[in-house]
């Protein structure tokens, strides 16, 4: 089987936050946290929204992050991405993603923004450096723009000035141009401004320069670098000038106001010095509240003659007045901030150029056409509340119309309402509802009078209906509250009165019940109800009326002065009185402890509301206490009356063991029902519990355990002890509790009576009980009680046909059961009865597994028997660490054999010397050595060639 895993921990990374503008690109910060330092891949994107989410360009290569730039930054590129975008709601996300085997995890990124990112790039402008020397009046400064985005851009023009003789140079200042260059679109890029000079410096003559200031209309308007003209000579001596108003001493007041044909004053003055019969034209000019536009919808002189006889200086002025037929160029339109300019040009002889002009002000220009009412229809007869009106208006011009509203009992006094409600009909008709009680309560009038303005920016002519207005009526009752929520027995009722004459009022209240009105119970204001009194409450008494029932009702109040006046019926809402439920409680078969899980149901076959419970517990069925319950208690709705609660009865009945009584009962938002009873077997006994402080690892015969019992309850335990050789069968076993009172703290186990005869490991648990078994411990412990070790002397191995001093002993070490260490102890004995212990050289403890085929021992028999010759018997013993085996398993544990430790005695002969001759009877000397000192008996042998000897008997 072939499958994929993926057992791969995703990077994320985190970014810091970036709080200044950015220009062109921005430095991201960034950390990266990968516990497996993979390679990181990174999938950068930004957004101008936080929705729509683009890929971004970024300085580094995204897609090999290593360990060595887990700290780093690049830049996002953004003019790559946004060019001529500045926003300061941008936003970058950067998603780690790690790649592992077949494809990339993605990690957890970071978002960071809003942060403001410019990366529209700013206008240029070239300024000529050719505007002529010499020039006058309206000298044109031609430019060109230039945007790397094609934006649509506008200019700050500025100039500087000396004039002739002076070598002090002005500050920059604004000039007065012929006309307000804005919104410069791509095509037109290569353009100019008007500086109309002698305006600005009359009848003089100087040196300017021109600065121009480029910036689009991108958010902040980012302004590019400037650019200056040339430094040109500008002449204006001589020039005529002009001066303008709208009223005969050339001023405008701030608050005028013309429509139509308007009346222009002006006055020129020219001095000539040419004698020259020159001309002065005249030009004109209208602002329209945004830029300044030529117009020649002027009658009256615009041309003069200046003819001033040859050989003489004179001043050449003029006072005049033109008519400006506005309406021509600005027919229907209202211009709060008019102005009107009035450039004059000389031309014949050295004095040429436009010369100073004026202007008049601001004023207010109102060529506006009201619209006029052309019908108005009214009611007939007498009406009253909301009034119907239907007219229709037009308007010259196609302005936006809206309406302004009027009434008056007397055609004297008018006021203004607003409380009127509009729709258009067909064919341009609207139809107006006017609800005449807000703004003429109470009034009954004939010949009331109802007026219609109609209005653009201005009002129109309006047209008026007359009617009978009878806004009297008998007492009413313009509210009555219907009750929200259920309600039970006494039903408050809230209700607002009106009458427009003020009386005294009364109130008759009734409820409706199984299809029939009756008369309701009640108290509170029902008569007399005073003016100051018209908002007011009744209570209904409904259990008086509707006991021991649930169901929806309505409730109706009728008012009346002396006569009756009209009724308002509360819609029908819930009324419960309803009050009969009970709670069962289940089953609960069994002992319960601790948090005991009552269930319950529910019943409430009439109302079927939702209900509360509140639950109690006693330990006699006579003194009750509130029982300590979690679960719901509350909300239970019909489809949901059977649940459970849990009693934590261990907060209200510790340690309590007996039958205890338990009850609940259901509360429907309005009162309790009848409890529901259970008596159930409650044990809240805390069981013990051991710790096995002290056991040994391994032992044999009893066995000391030391333990340590808690209980919180101090109760008298019972101490019980069980073994068990897999952990899942357990057996009783011997034990002596130590010591025998209240508190024992240690048993001792007869391991014998249980596990006579064997070695095994075994599990051991100390259960504790009181009136229930306690926690117990468990320990695992060796029990040796198998102590039958044994060896098999091999009596092929024994000396024969008898040893002497150091013997070697062959056997084998048997222990079947308990495989222990084991030590040897050897016995000998010349009777079979005696014994002592035997001097051997052997290691004397043999560890399991035994050798093979057999272990050996060198029996010292001439340190234990020196000078012994004679039979022999020998046993081996092996202990296991705890004792010898107490019986012979076997009958090669003993092995009889013959031992020879006698030394012979030595004799030495001294005389004759060797080879020396005699004859005759030979004497022959020497002497026994003997290192026993035994007796020694001497024989004595004789040879002719020291091979074959015979016994010599002839010795003396």
């Amino acid at each position: 089987m072939r499958f994929y895993v993926d057992n791969n921990k995703p990077p994320s990374c985190s970014l810091k936050n970036i709080v200044q503008e950015q220009v062109d690109s921005a430095r991201v910060k960034y950390w990266v946290n990968d516990p497996e330092k993979d390679i990181v891949i990174f999938d950068v994107k930004y957004s101008l929204d936080k929705i729509s989410w683009s890929d971004a360009t970024v300085s580094i290569n995204p897609d090999s992050i290593d360990t060595l730039v887990y700290d780093s930054a690049f830049y996002w590129l953004a003019y790559n991405d946004i060019p001529g975008v500045d926003d300061d709601s941008v936003w970058l996300f950067v998603t780690p993603f790690d790649s592992v085997y077949l494809h990339k995890d993605a990690g957890t990124g970071d978002t960071i923004g809003p942060f403001h990112m410019d990366a529209n790039r700013a206008p240029g402008v070239t300024v000529s450096k050719s505007i002529p020397n010499n020039s006058a009046g309206n000298i044109k400064i031609p430019f060109t723009l230039v945007d790397s985005e094609y934006d649509t851009l506008g200019i700050i023009v500025k100039y500087k000035y000396r004039l002739q003789g002076s070598t002090t140079w002005s500050g920059w200042l604004d000039p007065t141009l012929q006309y307000i260059v804005e919104k410069i679109d791509s095509q037109n890029y290569d353009t100019n401004v008007i500086w109309m000079s002698a305006t600005d410096h009359k009848d003089t003559s100087g040196y300017a320069v021109f600065k121009i200031i480029p910036y689009d209309s991108i958010r902040d308007k980012d302004t590019g670098a400037f650019d200056t003209s040339n430094v040109f000579l500008f002449n204006n001596k001589l020039l005529p000038s002009v001066t303008v108003g709208l009223r005969i001493d050339y001023s405008t007041p701030s608050d005028t106001e013309v429509t139509g044909d308007v009346r222009i004053f002006f006055r020129i003055s020219d001095l000539d010095t040419d004698h020259v019969r020159d001309t002065i034209t005249l030009s004109c000019y209208y602002f329209n509240g945004a830029t300044w536009v030529y117009t020649s919808a002027v009658t009256g002189d615009t041309l003069f003659v200046d003819s001033t006889g040859a050989g003489q200086d004179s001043v050449f002025v003029e006072e005049d007045t033109i008519i400006w037929h506005s309406q021509n160029d600005t027919d229907g339109i209202d211009i709060t901030n008019a102005n009107f300019r009035i450039i004059p040009t000389e031309k014949g002889g050295s004095e040429n150029g436009a010369g100073a002009s004026d202007t008049t002000g601001k004023f207010h220009l109102d060529n506006n056409d009201p619209p006029r009412l052309s019908y108005l229809v009214g009611p007939a007869g007498e009406v009253s509340d909301d009034i119907v009106f239907k007219f229709s208006a037009k308007d010259t011009e196609s302005d936006p119309i809206s309406y302004l509203y009027r009434y008056s009992q007397d055609g004297v006094s008018w006021d203004t309402t607003t409380n009127v409600d509009t729709n258009m009909l067909a064919n341009d008709t609207v139809r107006a509802v006017w609800h005449s009680r807000v703004d003429a309560n109470h009034i009954d009038k004939v010949g009331f009078l109802f007026e219609v303005i109609p209005q653009d920016n201005d009002p129109g002519e309006s047209d008026t209906a007359s009617f009978h207005l009878d806004n009297n009526y008998p007492p009413q009752i313009i509210a009555i509250d219907t009750p929200h929520t259920e309600q039970h027995d006494t039903v408050v009722i809230n209700y607002t009165l009106s009458d427009s004459e003020s009386d005294t009022l009364g109130i008759i209240c009734r409820y409706y019940f199984k299809g029939n009105w009756d008369t309701a119970t009640t108290s509170g204001d029902t008569f007399p109800i005073g003016s100051g009194g018209y908002a007011g409450n009744v209570r209904w008494f409904s259990l008086s009326d509707i006991a021991d029932t649930d169901a929806y009702v309505k409730f109706k109040i009728v008012v009346h002065d002396s006569d009756i006046g009209d009724s308002l019926i509360a819609d029908s809402f819930k009324l419960d009185n309803y009050q009969a439920q009970w709670v069962e409680i289940l089953n609960l078969t069994s002992e319960q402890r601790d948090s005991v899980e009552i269930p319950f149901l529910l019943h409430d076959s009439i109302s079927g509301d939702s209900l509360i419970i509140y639950c109690e517990y006693s330990l006699d069925s006579n003194a009750w206490y509130h029982a300590t319950i979690t679960g719901d208690t509350d909300g239970f709705a019909p489809g949901h009356y059977q649940d459970t609660i849990i009693w934590l009865s261990k907060l209200d009945a510790d340690s309590v063991e007996q039958f205890v009584w338990f009850r609940i009962k259901a509360h429907d938002g309005w009162d309790y029902g009848p409890w529901g009873y259970k008596k159930f077997k409650l044990d809240n006994n805390e069981p013990p519990s051991c710790n096995i402080t002290s056991y040994p690892v391994e032992d044999t015969g009893d066995i000391l355990i030391k333990f340590n019992l808690q209980d919180r309850e101090n109760d008298t335990l019972i101490i019980t002890s069980q073994y068990s050789h897999d952990g899942i069968n357990w057996y009783s076993c011997s034990t002596t509790v130590l010591p025998q009172s209240k508190n024992p703290d240690s048993l001792i186990w007869h391991t014998l009576q249980q596990l006579a005869d064997t070695e095994c490991t075994v599990y051991f648990t100390v259960i504790p009980e009181d009136s229930d078994a306690g926690t117990p411990d468990t320990v695992q412990i060796r029990v040796d009680n198998f102590h039958e070790q044994y060896v098999d002397i091999w009596e092929t191995g024994l000396p024969t046909p008898e040893g002497t001093d150091s013997i070697k002993i062959k056997f084998e070490v048997r222990d079947p059961i308990g495989h222990d260490d084991l030590i040897l102890l050897a016995f000998y004995s010349k009777d079979s009865t005696s014994w002592d212990t035997a001097t051997i050289y052997a290691s004397d403890t043999f560890k399991y597994p035994y050798s093979t085929p057999y272990d050996s021992l060198i029996w010292a028999s001439k340190e234990d028997l020196p000078n012994y010759v004679g039979n022999v018997w020998l046993k081996i013993y092996m202990h296991d660490g705890w004792r010898y085996s107490t019986k012979v398993m076997h009958d090669t544990n003993i092995v009889k054999f013959k031992i020879d430790n006698n030394d012979p005695p030595n004799v030495v002969i001294t005389e004759p010397g060797w080879a020396q001759e005699d004859t005759g009877d030979v004497l022959i000397r020497f002497y026994v050595a003997d290192p026993e000192t035994d007796s020694v008996s001497i024989t004595y042998w004789y040879s002719l060639d020291s091979t074959d000897w015979d016994t010599a008997d002839c010795i003396t």
